[in-house]
């Protein structure tokens, strides 16, 4: 790292901001401006599909994006 990119503060370096490609439930239901209980049981109806990673729940992005256009009107 150049020396003129180091922060005046002493802190670490900013980080780049990370694409995301899924979400939890509660990221997920402020996206679509839905309540996360609602979108848990939208998940657990197989509505919007997740992937289960542990005790986690992540939403896809794709799976947004698949959950707004079967559902448009």
């Amino acid at each position: 790292m150049a020396e003129d990119q180091k922060p005046k503060d002493g802190g670490a370096a900013p980080v780049e901001p990370v694409q995301r490609y899924a979400y939890t439930v509660r990221e997920a239901a402020a996206a679509l401006g839905l309540g996360h209980t609602l979108t848990g049981d939208l998940v657990r109806a197989g509505r919007i599909r997740a992937v289960h990673v542990g005790k986690r729940i992540l939403i896809p992005r794709w799976a947004i994006e698949e959950f707004l256009k079967e559902n448009a009107e």
